[in-house]
């Protein structure tokens, strides 16, 4: 799996970012690449079941495609359904003890900045190392400003992907206007 980053190079410090701000869904999916993708967005959002437990916690927005990529694994309840509800969030093993003791999460409500979610799954927590950390996952369908994860088949060269998606981001608007910021100035 890749996490795919791009380089602003229109601000006066160039920096690696891992957010996706271009159309990378369309472009992978008309280039022919066998792949799968997801798109991950991460905050630290207020939880609590009620006004004496408020606790920051880290929140993973993810796709359909994520826990299958990540393999994520449902102790209980139905990943699938939560992450395609609106109103419903998975926690993970030790983010449901630390809300609900030993009282069953499944079916619970909690509130996030107020508003009220109710728990559709409870997953295994992520690994310690791992570089995706998360304690709670929401679905979600926004792949602006998300990291975008690649997972490619182990006969496809990723230098043929980084090829296309090199030509992809060249061709996006705001790729064209730095391009002709820079040839003006000359």
């Amino acid at each position: 799996i890749f996490l795919v980053k791009h380089r602003l190079n229109v601000i006066g410090y160039p920096a690696w970012v891992d957010f996706n701000d271009w159309p990378l869904k369309a472009s992978l999916s008309q280039s022919g690449i066998p792949h799968r993708l997801s798109f991950v967005g991460v905050d630290s959002p207020s939880m609590s079941v009620d006004s004496r437990l408020t606790h920051k916690t880290l929140l993973a927005h993810v796709d359909a495609n994520f826990p299958n990529m990540f393999g994520i694994q449902t102790l209980h309840g139905d990943l699938q359904v939560t992450l395609a509800k609106p109103d419903a969030i998975a926690l993970t093993v030790k983010t449901a003890a630390k809300f609900f003791g030993a009282k069953t999460a499944l079916g619970s409500r909690l509130f996030i900045d107020d508003t009220p979610f109710y728990v559709g799954a409870v997953i295994q927590d992520a690994p310690d190392n791992a570089t995706l950390p998360f304690e709670a996952l929401k679905g979600s369908r926004e792949e602006a400003y998300s990291r975008a994860y690649v997972q490619l088949p182990s006969n496809v060269d990723v230098r043929m992907v980084e090829k296309h998606l090199q030509a992809a981001a060249d061709e996006t608007p705001f790729s064209k206007a730095h391009q002709n910021q820079a040839t003006s100035k000359v």
